[in-house]
């Protein structure tokens, strides 16, 4: 048995139920509630007849919800939660189905229905867990790759360039059909080609090295200079200003003062 193929057929289970009377269910409420529910059943079972599943689930799930009693509903809805590969839900409410007043007939399908169930709940699961296990390992071989970057074809040929993208094409489904060695190294991947990018960065360090040097050398006490003369012109005005009161000093300001706006 595959593992897509469940051990029962659980749409042609549902194919099996069949409209309801209202005398054919217990009361699981007011007569005007049993009416509407019985009712909304059968319409359901209408909409599976014609093809309109998806709006019938929307239903048999409501009914089913609504009136947890109806074993009809509740029966159908668990069974479309297995057909849609939801077996837990599916073994959740055939256990709860089983607790509830049943004919031996309904007691008898139920529990032939949960053990199915629970079957196919179980191998779902392991092969849930065989795929997580096979991804883990082809996240850990594409991370390999990813880090050489490039795959070198097999050859002595040292001027050989790097492998095609085709060659890494096939690796790749040798990898994924499990036909390499899982243990790939990163070394055994090597680049055939260098990288150009070393040249570039050498000479990009070598001339921030020269600028820096012209800096220290020659721009820099330039600057400082032009900073000391800031200081001295800047402290003259001061003294300038604070000593107007002498004719000399009130004479040589204003004709600095001049000597500025001609700069302006």
């Amino acid at each position: 048995m595959s593992e897509n193929k469940t051990t029962m057929d659980y749409k042609q289970e549902m194919a099996a139920f069949k409209p309801l009377e209202i005398t054919d269910v217990p009361t699981f409420g007011s007569i005007r509630q049993s009416e509407r529910a019985v009712y909304g059943y059968n319409r359901m079972l209408e909409q599976f007849a014609n093809g309109n599943e998806d709006i019938a689930k929307i239903a048999l799930e409501k009914i089913a919800g609504d009136f947890p009693l109806f074993v009809e509903a509740k029966h159908m809805y668990a069974l479309s939660l297995a057909a849609d590969s939801q077996f837990a839900k599916a073994e959740k409410l055939l256990r709860d189905l089983l607790l509830l007043d049943l004919t031996e007939a309904e007691t008898n399908a139920i529990e032939a229905q949960l053990t199915s169930v629970h079957k196919d709940g179980r191998q779902q699961a392991a092969a849930k867990k065989r795929s997580s296990r096979e991804n883990d390992r082809l996240i850990g071989v594409r991370a390999k790759l990813a880090t050489a970057s490039i795959l070198q074809p097999a050859g002595g040929d040292r001027h050989v360039g790097m492998a095609s993208e085709r060659e890494v094409e096939a690796v790749m489904k040798q990898i994924e059909r499990g036909e390499t060695d899982d243990r790939i190294e990163v070394e055994d991947l090597r680049p055939a080609v260098r990288s150009k990018a070393g040249p570039i960065i050498f000479l990009v360090i070598m001339l921030a090295g020269v600028l820096a040097a012209a800096w220290m050398l020659f721009l820099r006490p330039v600057r400082l200079e032009q900073k000391n003369i800031e200081r001295r012109v800047f402290w003259l005005e001061q003294q300038m200003t604070s000593r107007r009161d002498s004719a000399d000093i009130a004479a040589l300001q204003d004709a600095y003062e001049q000597f500025v706006r001609t700069l302006e």
